[in-house]
């Protein structure tokens, strides 16, 4: 946990505990509580860079794609996750 905070900023936990109860909150409020395939199903989140450097890293698995689903943000998955999210095969 200290190594998060450390990243977010050097925030108190006290503060990321209020933030985070906050979102959840917000979450069940509008219910926004369904699984979401970018987050759930990828191999790797990110910008266009790091789905560069993490493809060659993933191992044993099948061919990997890095698929845009929206701007400036990639996802890469197995080859047969592709259509998923709007890539195309």
């Amino acid at each position: 946990m200290t190594k998060l905070l450390e990243l977010l900023g050097g925030v108190e936990i006290s503060e990321f505990r209020r933030h985070y109860e906050k979102l959840i909150t917000e979450r069940i409020e509008k219910d926004w509580m369904k699984r979401e395939g970018q987050w759930t199903e990828s191999l790797a989140v990110g910008g266009k860079e790091f789905i560069a450097q993490m493809q060659p890293l993933i191992r044993n698995r099948r061919e990997t794609v890095a698929v845009p689903i929206e701007q400036g943000c990639w996802v890469l998955n197995e080859e047969n996750h592709d259509r998923l999210f709007g890539g195309e095969k």
